[in-house]
C-alpha cells in the first residue's frame, strides 16, 4: 500500500458561517452563496465530504471551539481568533466601504469630509468596531448601530440617517441587499481593502489538511475559478483600490 499524508485522506467536515449574502446564507432552506460554492469545489477536488450551516457569528465560535463545526466561512484575519483558529487565506473581495443611494451624492475624497455625518453600521459587527475606531479621528462623526444590513438599507433609502448620512461595512452584501429592495446603492468611500476567507479549527484539523485546502484555494484562483464565482455573486461590483 502507498503510504499517503495525514491530509490526504478523505474527511467527513462540517463548517459554520454567519448570514451574509452573498457570501453564505440560507435559501430555501439551504446554505448557499459564494462560499459554499468555492468550498464544495475544494472539498471535491481534495475528496472531502463538505457540509454547512448558518449561525449567528457568536454562536458560530462557540461551536467551533466546542468542537460541532471544523471552520468558519466568510471571515477576515483576526490576531484575537488565533488560539482556536487558522487565521484564512484571503479567497473573497470584501472591501469595507461607505454607501449612500446611487446618483445622490458624489464620491469623497477623505473620511474627514464625514465630519458631523451620521453613518449606520450592524451592531456588534467588525465594521461597527472599525468604525467606532474611526469615530476617535473624525470631528463630530454620528454612529447609527442597527440589527442587520437590511434594516441599515431600508432605513437609508427612507433618509432615516438625514441627508448626508451614510451606511458602512461589507459593500458586496449591502449592494446585494439592496437588489432586493429594489435601490441602487454606490461606494462613496473605500476605507479598507478587504478579503473573507475560511478560518479552519485549531483543535479538530491538523496543518496538512489546512495546508492543502489553501494550497487549492490558490489552485482556484490562479485557474479563474475564484473570479469567476466572485463575478456571479457581484463580489467586484465595489471599488478595489483606496479613496484615502
Amino acid at each position: 500500500m502507498l503510504l499517503l499524508p495525514a491530509g490526504a485522506f478523505a474527511r467527513e467536515l462540517k463548517f459554520v458561517g454567519p448570514d451574509q449574502p452573498p457570501y453564505f446564507w440560507l435559501a430555501d432552506g439551504r446554505p448557499t452563496g459564494a462560499f459554499v460554492q468555492a468550498m464544495d469545489l475544494a472539498c471535491a477536488r481534495l475528496g472531502h465530504t463538505c457540509a454547512y450551516e448558518v449561525r449567528p457569528m457568536a454562536r458560530a465560535w462557540a461551536e467551533v471551539k466546542a468542537g460541532i463545526f471544523d471552520g468558519v466561512v466568510g471571515l477576515s484575519f483576526n490576531k484575537d481568533r488565533a488560539d482556536f483558529l487558522f487565521n484564512p487565506a484571503p479567497i473573497f473581495p470584501a472591501n469595507v466601504v461607505y454607501l449612500r443611494v446611487a446618483g445622490k451624492n458624489k464620491a469623497l475624497r477623505s473620511e474627514a469630509e464625514l465630519n458631523g455625518v451620521m453613518i449606520g453600521v450592524v451592531r456588534g459587527s467588525t465594521s461597527a468596531k472599525k468604525l467606532r475606531e474611526r469615530q476617535a479621528r473624525i470631528e463630530q462623526l454620528k454612529i447609527s448601530e442597527e440589527a442587520n444590513v437590511e434594516t441599515l438599507v431600508k432605513l437609508l433609502k427612507l433618509d432615516r440617517f438625514g441627508a448626508d448620512g451614510a451606511i458602512f461595512g461589507v459593500g458586496p452584501s449591502f449592494v446585494f441587499e439592496a437588489r432586493s429592495q429594489g435601490v441602487a446603492l454606490e461606494p462613496i468611500l473605500v476605507a479598507d481593502i478587504n478579503h473573507l476567507g475560511v478560518a479552519f479549527s485549531r483543535s479538530a484539523l491538523d496543518d496538512a489538511v489546512v495546508d492543502a485546502f489553501n494550497l487549492e484555494f490558490k489552485t482556484m484562483a490562479k485557474s479563474g475559478a475564484i473570479k469567476r464565482i466572485s463575478a456571479q455573486y457581484g463580489l467586484l461590483d465595489t471599488p478595489r483600490d483606496s479613496a484615502r
